[in-house]
């Protein structure tokens, strides 16, 4: 027989805000209520507008989902700070990709997976050797280590 269908809070929804096919956007992973799935490629995705310097409320727009969700975002993912640049608030053109890369922003990234959740995140350099989890498993481990099997 084949498998049952999966519980409803872990059904996934496709979505694409519009539908052309020239869209830089990638097709965004949604749980019923309408919650972005942060897997890699939206990660990856986020990071690419965060190093071009957009601001949290354009991203927000772009990606369907709310400011602080974004901040919150870059935040688990290890994206830096940008405090005291200039983000930008709309795209040069329709393409939100072809703006420049701000060289310090992305000299900060460097991309790494985490060897418990085997998710993209992002480190300083000066935290390559030291640092090899990420922040969700960083509190997966210090879970297990408290004796919560949760």
């Amino acid at each position: 027989p084949p498998p049952p269908p999966p519980p409803p809070h872990n059904s996934v929804i496709q979505s694409r805000p519009y539908s052309n096919p020239n869209d830089p956007r990638p097709a965004i992973s949604r749980t019923r209520a309408g919650r972005i799935i942060w897997d890699d490629t939206v990660t990856l995705h986020l990071a690419e507008l965060w190093k071009r310097l957009y601001s949290p409320k354009y991203i927000a727009d772009y990606l369907g989902t709310r400011p602080g969700t974004v901040s919150m975002a870059a935040r688990r993912a290890g994206l830096p700070s940008r405090a005291g640049m200039t983000l930008l608030k709309a795209a040069p053109g329709n393409n939100p990709l072809a703006a420049p890369e701000n060289a310090t922003i992305a000299a900060q990234m460097v991309k790494r997976i985490c060897a418990i959740t085997q998710n993209v995140f992002f480190l300083h350099p000066k935290n390559i050797r030291r640092q090899h989890y990420s922040m969700l498993g960083q509190m997966i481990l210090a879970r297990r280590a408290a004796g919560s099997v949760h």
